[in-house]
């Protein structure tokens, strides 16, 4: 999944993207999520890629 994560700062806002591998539930609850080691993780999988 592609998050963009928002942090505030002082007198503004700094948003960035991030790519994460979410674990899905069987009932489609999202139920863990870490950050690759690597940014070629990825691009091995078309649903991560960016388009």
């Amino acid at each position: 999944m592609l998050f963009h994560i928002t942090y505030e700062r002082p007198m503004m806002y700094e948003v960035r993207e991030a790519t994460m591998i979410c674990v899905v539930s069987r009932k489609g609850a999202i139920v863990g999520a870490y950050m690759p080691a690597d940014e070629s993780v990825t691009t091995q999988w078309t649903a991560l890629s960016r388009r």
